[in-house]
Parts: C-alpha cells; structure tokens; sequence
C-alpha cells in the first residue's frame, strides 16, 4: 500500500515558529514501525508540500489542537480522494467522537502498538472506529534509521531529535501530556538510544523527551554512556535537574548545550498551583546562575493568566528575568486544553469563552482569568511582550551570555520581537470576533 503521513500547519504562525519548530518522532516512528513492503511518505508543513497529484491507500494525520481543524481539512480532501484516514495525537486522542466525523478511525493513545493492526485491517477490509493503545512497551518503539528521518525535511537540519524515555512523573493541572503518555516513566534501553545517538555523531541533538530528568538514576546511566561519543545536545528538564549537581555535572560532561525549563511563574503562589518544584525563588536563581556559569542556554517557559497570579505579574516577572539574566523566553498564555484538567475545571465554573480550537495555541485567552477581563490581561500581555523583547531588554538579559550569544540574540529574542506586530493585530481581531461571537462571549461556551 501507498501510505502518506502528515503533520498539518498550525493557522496563526509566527516567525519564531517557522525558523525554530521544535523537530517530532512521531511521524518517522510510525513509518519505522511500517512493514517494508509498503511505500511510506512523510509530509510536514509547511516545509513540504502536501502531495495531493498522487493516489494513496491510507492517510496517517497527526494533530494537536491549535491544528486540529487544518487536520480534519486534509482528512476531509483525502477521504473525498479515496483514502482511508486515520487520525491521532493528542487532540483525536482527547475527543475521538469529534474526530471520527473527519476520520475513518482514530487511535486514542499511543499509536506503536497498534499501527500494525491498524494496516492489516485496512488489506482485510475490517477497520474499526476507534484503536485504543495501552501505553508502548519501550521495546516496541522502534529507533528510527537515517533514511526513515531523511523524509522530513528539516530547517536546522543539526538538530536532530532522539529520545530516552516517556512520560513526566508531574501533575500540571494545564498539562496534556499525561493524558497520552501518562505519568510512569518508561524508558528505552541503553544500548538501544546508543545506537541512535552514534548515528548522528557530529549534529546536535534534541532529546524530546518530556522530562530529560524524569528517572535521576536513569539520566545518569544516559549521560555516562553517551560521554564519550562527543555529542552536543539540548534538552527539556527542570530547576531542581539544575539543583543537583551530580546529575547536572554528568549532562555537562556528556554535551549539554541547553535546557527548555518549565519555569512557568515567578511568583510565589504559582508554585503550588502548577503542583511543581522547586518551592522558592531563591532556588530558581541559584538554577540560573549554574546554567550561566556553565556556558548552557537557560530557556524558560512562562505561563501567564493563572488564578494564583496578581495583577501585578507582568512587572515582577520582568524585573525577575532582567535581574537574573535569562537569555531566552517562551511567554505563554494559560491555555485549557481540552482533556486536561484545567479544561474540566473551567469548563465547570462557566469560564470557557468559546471552542474554536484555532485559538488554543498558548496566545489568545479562550477562558475567563479571574485576575483581570481578557481585554485587559491580553494588552498587559502584549505590554510585557513589547518591553521583554525590547532591544534595552535584550542586552541586559544577554549579560553573562557571551558563548551562547547567536541563539540569546537571533532565536531566544530577536525573532519574537519580530511577532509583537503581528500579535497585536491579531488580539484586535480576535477579540472582535469574540464580540461578534454573541452570547457565548464572556459567559462559557
């Protein structure tokens, strides 16, 4: 069988998103699991063009939410063509019923242990809706080989994504990642993420992996085996992984060259809400100063619009990151996921303002925040993004940065400078639209 698997677009990129997409595996495991006598071809937008001239026997399609719609466009094309569609991630995984009004069927979990069944389904006639997936055993999941990641054609093709483990031990009410991978880390044997690893001796790698630090014997098995392979990479983790300094001692020693934190808030309060260490300020300084010391990016992710946070959140955590000299940012707007937590809850107390999933992409507020009206969180919003990402901001953030100034300037700060025009257009559009939304505006959906 011809098989096609896609990676929609997202509707509302910014220029940051297209220069730095963080790279997925999802797509090239699925077509590493794919018996070989079968042609598989993989599409990702907006970086290859969808190929819609050629027949195809099965359409795999991958989404998350701020994509979904995108996602059941494409289905809807292929379906029209002939296809069997099968959709999955995060989105389809959370409201499947939703999906299968786009798609012949529609995995729910993880799709590694039951992509196989799904194709001899397809040949015998028999697909069913819906493929329920317990979580993979890490031996099933197979390491994709050089030609199977060749299909995607990346923008920074050094970096290359790699994984050791998945599932995150935390409980973050916003956080969709358990839903699919679950809170128990499963992790992959070493001699299995060596072989990967050697195969791209020379690149910079990306471990996807939620938590890098998730298992701390674990991460120190990785790090010590990996050493003498000379390889340069970055990762995802936590203050306290930057806290401990014999785990933070072997990352180093194996190739560290960054770390994406879930920072999340600087004050105080946030803590608890998020359910995250660590539980002071102090420690997230200390954190910082270790990463500055030892030459890594410190990239932190903010999330603004929490309940525990004041209306004052957007000056303290100005002054925190300019104090502190964090190089590089990620300001995200509280966004409820559908499946999380997080959505339940507001969607109990009448505070979702509408389900147009286009928007839940971590900038617009789609709920009711009850530290301020969303017109007023989005222009403070916009206020700090404007003066974060200001070029006096920028140089005293860079301060102590020197050796990994080409990302603190052009990737962590120069490109979202560039999106600041553009967000504020769009605020302006999408709260009239809310306007013209009606009833629902204001009230839940």
């Amino acid at each position: 069988m011809k098989i096609l698997l896609i990676s929609p677009d997202i509707p509302f990129p910014h220029v940051s998103d297209r220069w730095f997409a963080i790279p997925q595996l999802s797509l090239p495991i699925i077509a590493a699991l794919t018996p070989s006598h079968h042609h598989v071809c993989i599409a990702e937008e907006p970086r290859d063009k969808i190929p819609r001239d050629e027949q195809w026997d099965v359409v795999g399609i991958t989404s998350m939410t701020n994509n979904i719609f995108r996602a059941y466009q494409l289905a809807d094309d292929f379906k029209k063509r002939g296809s069997v569609v099968v959709m999955g991630g995060i989105h389809p995984s959370c409201l499947p019923d939703e999906a299968l009004r786009h798609a012949d069927a529609v995995v729910i979990g993880e799709a590694e242990g039951v992509w196989r069944e799904i194709l001899n389904d397809v040949e015998r006639r028999s697909l069913k809706k819906t493929y329920i997936s317990e979580k993979s055993d890490p031996l099933a999941i197979p390491i994709p080989w050089k030609p199977k990641r060749r299909l995607i054609s990346a923008i920074i093709p050094q970096l290359v994504p790699t994984m050791t483990s998945r599932g995150c031990p935390h409980d973050c009410e916003f956080c969709s990642v358990n839903i699919v991978h679950g809170r128990v880390n499963r992790r992959l044997p070493i001699d299995r993420i060596l072989e990967d690893v050697k195969r791209y001796r020379g690149q910079r790698l990306f471990f996807v992996d939620d938590n890098i630090g998730a298992s701390r014997a674990f991460a120190l098995e990785v790090f010590r085996a990996i050493t003498p392979l000379k390889v340069r990479w970055v990762g995802e983790a936590t203050v306290k992984f930057l806290l401990d300094e014999e785990l933070f001692h072997a990352a180093l020693e194996s190739g560290l060259d960054g770390l994406f934190v879930g920072l999340e808030s600087v004050e105080p309060g946030a803590f608890q809400e998020m359910r995250k260490l660590p539980s002071t300020i102090s420690e997230v300084e200390e954190a910082i100063r270790r990463a500055r010391e030892a030459g890594i990016v410190f990239h932190a992710s903010l999330v603004f619009g929490m309940d525990s946070q004041s209306k004052l959140v957007f000056e303290h955590t100005l002054d925190f990151l300019e104090r502190n000299a964090v190089p590089s940012i990620s300001a995200c707007m509280l966004t409820p996921y559908p499946g999380t937590r997080l959505f339940s809850r507001l969607e109990k107390e009448n505070r979702i303002l509408h389900k147009n999933w286009s928007y839940y992409d971590h900038n617009m507020i789609c709920f009711r925040p009850l530290i301020m009206e969303p017109e007023e969180l989005a222009e403070r919003y916009l206020d700090f993004m404007r003066r974060i990402f200001s070029w006096p901001s920028i140089v005293r953030r860079s301060r102590g940065w020197m050796r990994s100034m080409p990302w603190v300037i052009l990737g962590g700060n120069y490109l979202k400078h560039m999106n600041v025009p553009r967000m504020k257009r769009r605020y302006k559009a999408y709260f009239e639209w809310l306007k013209r939304s009606g009833e629902s505006y204001g009230r839940g959906a």
